[in-house]
């Protein structure tokens, strides 16, 4: 796709981050980068149905992703599909045969409907409306649904084995370390926090109060604090989780460009009404402390995981973080993206000196349609001098 973090916290991590970003502009070209350094492996992310693995291959494909399903391995409480499991076994050994390095997408965003059937399994908002926009379960509150994630997550390493270039984690929606979206009306977000189904009840340090109600901003701030903090925890189960089975890369993914310290603030003194900048754009519900969850990493074994790669300022705010750690970046597009956007893409890559980046999605790159970037396009752009 972890964080009991203080303000204090965060305001160390800001401070670090204006430290390295000076320092870059000294050392640096550019927007902070290097357009002379390693170059990344590129890659491409299924499906690959109909592409001639060979032929990609020969074109300096270097990547591709094997992505599964929780839902699909586990259709009922302890029942695994054996044959899912088997086909998705053979599918990443033919990745392997044909000279991919594989990343793996095991799922856990996609939650069988069993979970999502049990009561509290779904995120749910200060309105009481509960997130169905994708099958995603609350597992950032659900302390009691982890066990579950964790059994399935120790059957997929043993199915599949350990020979992955990197493992990807989120666990949010898209597989992102992200809550739900809030919903868009007119052109803004609705305002929605997900932090009040069932389970997050018993944790929330202000359990009466909602945002946007009357507060001396004293409520705002230990609601804010402890809901950034649960998502900071939840990568942290992630990795801690992949990590007893998985001794090689994790790459937490994470989306768009982040909030700010100062973003924070001006939420707090807001009361959580949704008037600030953050707010309406839907970043601060959705938990994007960039700053703190990237700080709270391990210093090792770990990747950062850029999504919008095609965006100048979110892959520089990204890999600046990133770089303030030493902490290598994997990179994708944002997807559905024309030439432009995936040549700026391959750009920022190299001058980011990217470990990997990989092209959204093969059916766009091979069906000629809708302005997508092409496969001819992009192979032109990563061989490119």
């Amino acid at each position: 796709m972890t964080r009991p973090r203080s303000r204090r916290g965060r305001h160390r991590a800001l401070i670090a981050l204006l430290v390295v970003t000076a320092l870059l502009g000294v050392v640096g070209c550019g927007r902070g980068g290097s357009d002379n350094g390693t170059t990344p492996l590129w890659g491409l992310i299924g499906p690959y149905d109909g592409v001639d693995l060979r032929t990609l291959r020969d074109r300096g494909i270097d990547v591709v992703l094997l992505e599964m399903s929780w839902a699909a391995a586990e259709p009922a409480d302890g029942r695994f599909d054996e044959r899912y499991l088997s086909a998705m076994r053979a599918r990443g050994d033919r990745l392997r045969a044909a000279g991919f390095k594989v990343v793996l997408n095991f799922g856990l965003q996609h939650a069988p409907t069993w979970i999502l059937a049990r009561p509290g399994a779904r995120f749910t908002n200060q309105h009481g409306s509960q997130y169905v926009g994708h099958d995603v379960a609350d597992l950032v509150f659900g302390l009691g649904l982890r066990p579950l994630a964790e059994r399935y997550t120790a059957r997929v390493f043993a199915e599949l084995g350990t020979e992955f270039y990197a493992v990807r984690v989120g666990g949010g929606p898209n597989g992102e370390l992200s809550y739900p979206a809030p919903a868009r009306r007119q052109g803004r977000s609705s305002n929605d926090y997900w932090a009040f189904g069932r389970l997050a009840v018993p944790g929330n340090p202000v359990p009466r109060w909602r945002p946007c109600t009357p507060s001396r901003h004293d409520e705002a701030r230990r609601f804010l604090d402890w809901y950034l903090a649960s998502l900071l925890a939840f990568q942290r189960w992630q990795i801690d989780s992949v990590r007893r089975w998985y001794p090689g890369t994790i790459a937490v993914l994470y989306p768009s460009w982040g909030i700010s310290s100062r973003d924070i603030e001006a939420a707090v003194k807001d009361d959580l009404c949704g008037n600030t900048a953050a707010q309406r754009s839907g970043d601060l519900q959705r938990g994007y402390d960039h700053a703190a969850q990237i700080s709270a990493l391990p210093d090792s074994g770990v990747a950062v995981g850029a999504t919008w790669v095609d965006n100048a300022d979110a892959v520089h705010r990204l890999a600046t973080l990133a770089r303030s750690r030493r902490l290598p970046v994997i990179g994708e597009n944002s997807g559905r993206d024309g030439p432009e956007a995936m040549r700026r893409a391959v750009t920022q890559a190299r001058r980011w000196e990217m470990t990997a980046f990989l092209w959204v999605r093969a059916p766009e790159a091979y069906c000629s349609c809708n302005g997508y970037a092409s496969i001819d396009q992009y192979t032109a752009a990563i061989r490119a001098s």
